[in-house]
């Protein structure tokens, strides 16, 4: 059934259309709602799925659909088990996401939801720019925007790995000198 659900969940825009894959998003059994349903965007202010259902499927425009997904035990372990989370993690890059789909940041428009699945708790993220004639990705914008989310969600056990580093940089260096002391006596 995780296969199964693994089919669906990336091609539910071909089997359904673009309206229905908004729905998908915001209202998957999986989903944290925060509401009547799990999407989110840059404001707080309250969301009508089915108006944005409507809003992304007469856009003429490309719309870029993206999943970021991570392992249950790393979500766990850094907090990205809830929906919050991602929403802070989106809107404190949002510049960057902006910036690997050219659009100007007056421009851009996203939405996303956040799935608790058993299996890989993960993201869905739409964007695109309200002026359809803007925007375009390289596969080198997009392996940045997923740097830009790997480095942000693992900040913390990189900053434990340079404290690691930094101690052992230290100790060699001390004991280097403890040598070199030694040699001159």
């Amino acid at each position: 059934t995780e296969f199964i659900d693994a089919v669906i969940e990336r091609n539910t825009d071909r089997i359904n259309g673009i309206k229905n894959l908004v729905k998908y998003y915001g209202e998957r059994p999986s989903v944290e709602k925060l509401g009547a349903h799990g999407l989110f965007s840059q404001t707080d202010d309250k969301i009508d799925i089915e108006k944005v259902a409507e809003e992304v499927s007469d856009h003429k425009g490309i719309i870029w659909t993206h999943v970021v997904s991570l392992r249950c035990e790393d979500a766990e372990r850094l907090g990205y088990n809830n929906a919050t989370r991602w929403r802070d993690l989106i809107r404190s890059n949002i510049t960057e996401i902006a910036d690997a789909h050219n659009i100007d940041l007056t421009n851009l428009k996203w939405y996303a939801s956040f799935h608790n699945t058993t299996h890989h708790p993960h993201i869905h993220l739409m964007v695109y720019a309200n002026d359809a004639s803007q925007g375009w990705t390289t596969k080198r914008s997009i392996d940045d925007m997923r740097s830009m989310f790997g480095n942000e969600i693992f900040r913390c056990e990189q900053y434990k790995l340079f404290e690691i580093q930094t101690e052992q940089r230290n100790k060699i260096k001390k004991r280097f000198k403890n040598l070199k002391q030694k040699s001159l006596l």
